[in-house]
């Protein structure tokens, strides 16, 4: 039979293979030299038939294909359509990759042998294809990392097959399935019940379950997990299984335990805080607030929530708050912030403001009432301008921050001058680096300081000055500096060295004595003003925030403590001048010691002391009754407050050889050495008890000397470290 003639070039490459909606190629199978493109190949690839038609099938490919195509065409039939093959990777003209699937078959073109090929976009197939794997090991990780497996449950069977995830989260190993009960077991107490109710719910009415239960795996790990479950049907809509998933959970439960529990203590902090706190979001709107009701807030709190801070406060104070926001997020930092604002009662009150920033660009505001600290603030400066006695004040670091116009006038120095350091040029030039250290090292260790130097004043004159300051702290305990007075002691010295002489010390007793009559007289009206004031502060009880009362509680026991100093260095006056009259009347001893003893008590037993009173009945002395009772309750306090805790307190009278009287006051306390005894009758000496925490001026011995003296008697102590001490008041008789 004659081989029929090539069909015509017309009939296979006419409009329908240029208009066919897929790209179509015709090449030599040899060569793969590319003899015809329709339409979609020209759009397919980026070029026109021009450029298409003489390149070769491997220039549309990248490199690392055409190996793979040279061997698929050295084994491709010549008379067959191309068999299954791969998704073949092309390129656009840009370089983009496409991906096709290939279909091909032998044809005869112009005279010879050639393929027309079929290029269909398989581009999005592809991509769907790796995505799906994507997913299913992205699937297989999360579920490892999620500590998330799979379940089946066949009802027939009751078998529950469980992937590998599942296995290992029941602690068991890969590829095991097992019974429904056996399952169930591994739910402890009212959790097993729990889950078998869930199971049964779902297997008869198709009722899907999502419950978190405790669960103890096969090694015994006591855990919690997420189980879940849903019915399967069959095509009557029968249940024929149940499939869900289970999680170990254990970790975010014990996460939102711990969450539970620092919220708690968070919430039980916020709420012990005196201090009201708003918190603003990133866009400065207020949002909460830990007490609506707080008298501080400038509007109602649903008249404040949601609203922008510059809407409930006045535009200066709005702009100092978002100041110190600002400088929070620069620097890191706790700005405070002061500022005056009316309240919504219409009264203006003082603030002090401190600002925390927040994760997300929100901040909160710790917002302190300082109205009534500023009060007593402007009252001590009112009071510390009127008091005779140099008063100054530091800041933490020790630098001059006030001195009141006493203080300028001793110092010869104005207060701009003398503010941070400029005190030192005052301080005379052998006695500056001393004073610096010494005043370094209190400011240091945060305590008190007391020390005598010499002031060279603008006049040339050169001063002897006694600096006494003490520590003051915080509300949380910060030293916030020092407050002290410093006295002019070059009288009292000049005085001291001019007492050789009988009309010197005449001179120094008058001087003396005018001196503590003006400084008494003086500081009493003050102390009775700031005594009274504290009262009546103190009055308003709950009103007060409680660091307030505190405060107002110390400036009292201050006051009285000075106001006791006062009266003692009055009566130290009124007995050197002579002024104690005298009423003598017959005293029995025994009486005097039983009422010394019964005053006493309640410091006696504050102190767990005994006290035990040893006199004869016949003893009388001729004397002041009062000033004898004053004595006895002067050396039997001390007796008491600085004795054995728990000893004994002895008080005593007899009769000495001569006739003489002697009434002692014994204790079981430390004792004291011979230094110390030289200068207990020094005024303002305690002997370093100034700590004990137990009360005191240092006057009450000389007091008590002095009371003696004008008695006609004679006061004598007597001491043995380690023993204890024997006070002795010995009378004429």
């Amino acid at each position: 039979m004659p081989e029929p003639a090539d069909p015509a070039p017309s009939s296979i490459l006419g409009p329908i293979f240029d208009r066919h909606p897929l790209a179509q190629l015709v090449y030599d199978p040899g060569t793969l030299e590319i003899l015809a493109a329709n339409d979609a190949a020209c759009e397919r690839f980026g070029r026109t038939r021009d450029e298409l038609v003489g390149l070769s099938r491997l220039e549309l490919m990248p490199p690392d294909e055409h190996a793979a195509v040279r061997h698929f065409m050295a084994g491709l039939p010549a008379s067959a359509s191309s068999p299954a093959q791969r998704v073949w990777r092309e390129l656009h003209r840009d370089g983009h990759e496409l991906r096709a699937d290939v279909r091909s078959m032998p044809i005869r073109y112009a005279g010879r042998d050639a393929r027309l090929s079929t290029h269909i976009d398989a581009t999005a197939r592809v991509r769907l294809i790796e995505r799906a794997q994507v997913e299913r090991d992205l699937a297989s990780v999360a579920g490892h990392l999620a500590r998330v497996g799979g379940w089946r449950l066949d009802l027939a069977s009751g078998r529950v097959l469980r992937s590998d995830e599942a296995q290992a989260i029941h602690d068991l190993p890969p590829g095991g399935d097992g019974g429904l009960e056996a399952g169930i077991d591994f739910y402890p107490g009212e959790g097993r019940e729990t889950i078998r109710a869930a199971i049964e719910a779902c297997a008869h009415a198709g009722t899907p379950f999502d419950l978190e239960l405790p669960f103890v795996t096969a090694a015994g790990r006591r855990r919690w997990v997420r189980s879940t479950g849903e019915a399967m049907r069959d095509r009557d809509g029968r249940i024929v299984a149940l499939q869900g998933a289970i999680q170990d959970v254990t970790e975010r439960r014990q996460a939102e335990v711990e969450l539970a529990r620092s919220r708690e203590q968070l919430d039980a902090v916020m709420r012990a805080l005196p201090d009201l706190w708003i918190m603003y979001d990133a866009a400065d709107r207020c949002i909460a607030v830990s007490e609506p009701g707080h008298p501080s807030l400038s509007l109602p709190w649903e008249q404040t929530v949601k609203r922008h801070l510059r809407d409930v406060v006045p535009p200066e104070v709005a702009d100092k708050l978002l100041a110190g926001r600002d400088a929070a997020r620069a620097e890191g930092s706790v700005p405070s912030i002061e500022y005056a604002l009316i309240t919504r009662e219409g009264k203006t009150r003082h603030f002090e403001t401190r600002i925390v920033t927040l994760d997300g660009g929100g901040w909160l505001t710790l917002i302190r009432d300082v109205t009534e600290a500023m009060v007593l603030e402007q009252r001590f400066r009112a009071l510390a301008e009127a008091a005779p006695v140099a008063i100054f004040e530091t800041d933490a670091s020790g630098h001059l921050g006030y001195a009141n116009p006493a203080w300028q006038a001793l110092f010869g120095l104005d207060a701009s001058t003398a503010a941070g350091e400029g005190w030192r040029a005052a301080i005379h030039p052998d006695d500056v680096d001393t004073l610096a250290r010494r005043w370094a090292e209190c400011v240091a260790a945060a305590g008190r300081f007391e020390d005598e130097f010499r002031v060279r004043r603008p006049d040339g004159t050169t001063r002897l000055v006694l600096a006494h300051a003490v520590p003051v702290s915080d509300p949380d305990g910060s030293l916030r500096g020092h407050v002290g007075a410093s006295f002019d002691l070059t009288r009292e010295r000049e005085l001291e060295e001019a007492r050789r002489g009988r009309e010197v010390a005449e001179e120094a007793r008058r001087w003396q004595s005018a001196f503590m009559s003006r400084l008494s007289h003086e500081l009493r009206t003050p102390l009775n003003a700031i005594l009274g004031f504290t009262e009546l502060l103190l009055m308003r009880g709950a009103a007060l925030p409680a660091d307030v009362g505190t405060q107002l509680g110390h400036v009292r026991d201050a006051g009285r403590h000075m106001l006791s100093m006062v009266d003692d260095l009055l009566q130290l006056q009124r007995l050197q001048h002579g002024e104690q009259r005298l009423q003598p009347e017959p005293v029995a001893l025994r009486d005097a010691l039983q009422t010394g003893a019964k005053m006493l008590e309640p410091l006696a037993a504050a102190r767990e002391v005994r006290l035990q009173v040893d006199a004869p009945d016949h003893l009388v002395v001729t004397t002041d009754r009062r000033l004898l009772q004053q004595v006895l309750l002067n050396l039997g306090s001390n007796a008491v407050k600085y004795g054995r805790r728990r000893g004994t307190v002895r008080l005593a009278a007899a009769r000495r050889p001569g006739g003489a009287l002697t009434i002692s006051v014994s204790d079981e306390g430390d004792g004291l050495t011979a230094d110390q005894l030289q200068r207990l009758f020094t005024p303002f000496e305690r002997l370093g008890r100034e700590g004990s925490g137990e009360p005191g001026t240092g006057l009450g011995l000389v007091i008590t000397r002095q009371l003696a003296q004008a008695l006609g008697g004679e006061l004598s102590l007597a001491s043995v470290p380690g023993q204890g001490t024997v006070a002795a008041l010995d009378l004429p008789a």
